[in-house]
């Protein structure tokens, strides 16, 4: 899913409509929505999975930083 997709998802939608994550594809559990972020780079390891990496700090000079893809990150909860 792309923003562009997650705002057409939202559109119309009451501004105090909490957000409930599932925690996964099969709906095994649930979490309320806890944090959005920007300023990660996604790296995939797979069409399903990969890893999420900060930003290297300023000072770091051998930090490393991969070419994955920009993205926004959402955080449950639990």
């Amino acid at each position: 899913m792309t923003v562009g997709q997650l705002r057409a998802a939202l559109e119309g939608l009451d501004d105090d409509m909490p957000v409930i994550l599932e925690k996964d594809a099969e709906g095994n559990g649930y979490s309320p929505l806890s944090s959005a972020g920007t300023g990660y780079r996604y790296e995939p390891d797979s069409t399903w999975s990969g890893e999420v990496y900060s930003p290297p700090e300023e000072d770091e000079v051998d930090a490393y930083w991969p070419d994955g893809t920009d993205v926004l990150v959402l955080g449950p909860v639990n």
